[in-house]
């Protein structure tokens, strides 16, 4: 399975190439990418344009393990209030190199998911 392309400066997977939203939606019908909802549904979000992503499988995997088994049970116990999820891209990729994810009121939680 595809997972980026090597950098050739750094060695590393990355994701420059997607460069389009046609090649992103390619993508996701060879299981290469998928959406991600940002805020997922459980914790408020919508079905918006603006609040989908498109990230390796991966990440929509661990994104959703860290929203429903960490936020979520912190949520309905009234640790945590308010959500967001920051998509941090690099150049004109629509595949963000990270997701900042960031939960507060009255405690505290946040995280980093990196990319490429």
């Amino acid at each position: 399975m595809h997972d980026g392309r090597r950098s050739r400066k750094t060695g590393c997977a990355d994701f420059c190439h997607f460069d389009t939203r046609k090649k992103c939606e390619a993508a996701v019908l060879r299981h290469e990418l998928t959406v991600l909802h940002l805020v997922p549904e459980e914790l408020g979000g919508s079905n918006e344009t603006q609040n989908k992503i498109f990230v390796p499988l991966w990440v929509a995997e661990q994104k959703r393990r860290i929203d429903l088994v960490t936020v979520l049970p912190m949520m309905r116990a009234g640790k945590l209030s308010r959500y967001e999820a920051i998509p941090v891209f690099r150049g004109s990729s629509f595949v963000p190199a990270e997701i900042a994810i960031h939960a507060q009121d009255p405690a505290g939680f946040s995280t980093t998911i990196d990319i490429w």
